[in-house]
């Protein structure tokens, strides 16, 4: 049980150096991996099978976390997209203020 994936933004940009952790079904980390520059991740070494949560980090975007059930089968290249980005909000704000004004 081997992961791969990328890290997107919401607008489809690769997202390099967010941190991953994946948790087990209690909650504990059992890896912890970093997008390399084009947005990719994978894990060196095997996981057990079960449930598994993906939590991402990066500063100025907010992700959700994916839940993945691992079965000793071939796994999809897992896509994790930004929701937010906190930057772009603040400049739509100003804008619409702008407009306001």
């Amino acid at each position: 049980n081997l992961l791969a994936g990328m890290v997107i933004d919401k607008d489809g940009r690769i997202l390099e150096n967010v941190i991953l952790e994946i948790r087990d079904q209690n909650g504990n980390p059992v890896r912890a991996l970093r997008t390399n520059k084009i947005g990719q991740f994978r894990t060196a070494t095997q996981l057990a099978n079960g449930a598994y949560e993906i939590a991402s980090e990066k500063d100025g975007f907010t992700f959700d976390s994916v839940r993945i059930e691992l079965k000793g089968e071939i796994v999809q290249p897992i896509e994790i997209r930004a929701k937010w980005e906190e930057r772009r909000a603040k400049k739509e704000e100003r804008s619409d203020k702008e407009r306001r004004n």
